[in-house]
């Protein structure tokens, strides 16, 4: 499958060993995606040790940054994200596992262009934060 105009999007907080080793699994559930561009930030102790492994799995589709501004990871995920330049953007999260099929999140994304879905939350949106930010799901179907 040729690469698709998707973005993975992170902020990562990697301090230990498990950390980073979850991250690493995490990152090997998906990373035949195909992903045009990987726009990643890391803080935290492990950061340079997390910023090697992607590098040497990712090449030249990986934009790594270190930052860890006194304002805040939000202010800093805002900057980042200014490197992006696909239309499609998953937000990465480290210690998550693709636990369905590559075939099956490649076909979503194609699926999300299909039917002009602007976007689509796999995680930690339950009612009192789609509250918090009035964010309304979107049914398909």
């Amino acid at each position: 499958m040729n690469k698709i105009s998707l973005a993975i999007f992170a902020n990562f907080f990697i301090n230990n060993e498990e950390r980073l080793q979850r991250m690493k699994d995490s990152f090997n559930s998906f990373k035949d995606i195909n992903s045009r561009e990987w726009v990643i930030n890391i803080r935290g102790n492990y950061k340079h040790q997390a910023g090697e492994f992607l590098k040497n799995e990712l090449g030249d589709s990986l934009r790594l940054f270190y930052l860890q501004n006194k304002k805040g990871w939000f202010y800093d995920s805002i900057y980042i994200s200014n490197n992006i330049s696909s239309d499609y953007v998953f937000f990465w999260v480290e210690d998550h596992i693709l636990i369905n099929t590559l075939d099956s999140l490649k076909n979503c994304i194609f699926e999300m262009k299909t039917l002009n879905v602007d976007q689509l939350r796999y995680s930690f949106f339950q009612s009192d934060l789609l509250e918090r930010y009035k964010i309304e799901p979107i049914k398909i179907g």
